[in-house]
């Protein structure tokens, strides 16, 4: 299954051509420039890499099991470590004290380190690393951001690509004069980008009026 196919919004995808054509726009362009512009699209790529990490988008999601062994477990090649992760149970993200697996105590938790070329996803127990725990749980996690830069048609999901042309401002801003003040760029960018977390979940809502509570789950912003 397609990563970010199970959301509601799933069509809502965005290209490289169609935030140039938005940052065009916000620069007040009569037309979309097709030389000169790998700054342009530097700037639009970091603001959808901001953006996607920024909230725990369900489009940004994907499941996947980790086999634990020592209480170690390898995380998967598009795991994004600045991103939004979880354990989950029965499709619930887990805390640190709502471990429910037959192996876990109630306190286990987990951080996440780098070894071996790989991610890892370690767990702990009472305070203490767990190097003996063997167990399967199901993870949660956001992926690696599409680069839209390396292709006209790459595509990538998010909400609004207005906001990706805000978020391009903070550093087109920078680029024409670096010791001028982005600041309120950025507070629009950032701003913007919350407007579209909840309107997208307001979304989200609505569309799940009919559905049993149980399949209703929430998303948390933070991380353990």
């Amino acid at each position: 299954k397609e990563k970010g196919a199970k959301t509601d919004m799933a069509t809502r995808q965005v290209t490289m051509p169609q935030l140039m054509t938005e940052l065009s726009y916000l620069l007040g362009e009569v037309s979309v420039p097709t030389s000169g512009v790998d700054g342009r699209k530097t700037f639009l790529q970091r603001a959808l890499e901001d953006a996607w990490k920024l909230y725990p988008w369900p489009f940004s999601l994907t499941d996947t099991t980790l086999t634990f062994a020592s209480g170690v477990a390898t995380l998967p090649d598009d795991f994004l470590p600045e991103g939004h992760y979880y354990l989950i149970q029965n499709g619930k993200e887990l805390g640190e004290t709502d471990f429910k697996d037959k192996n876990l105590s109630v306190g286990t938790s987990f951080y996440i380190s780098f070894s071996e070329g790989a991610y890892k996803a370690n767990l702990v127990s009472g305070g203490v690393v767990d190097t003996t725990t063997s167990a399967s749980l199901s993870f949660r996690y956001q992926y690696t951001v599409p680069d839209l830069s390396t292709s006209d048609t790459k595509k990538a999901y998010y909400t609004n690509p207005r906001t990706l042309a805000l978020g391009a401002l903070r550093d087109n801003v920078k680029a024409d004069n670096p010791e001028a003040d982005n600041s309120q760029e950025t507070q629009a960018f950032v701003a913007a980008a919350q407007e579209d977390y909840s309107a997208f979940n307001r979304i989200r809502s609505r569309n799940r009026r009919a559905v049993s509570l149980s399949e209703r789950n929430g998303y948390s912003i933070g991380e353990y």
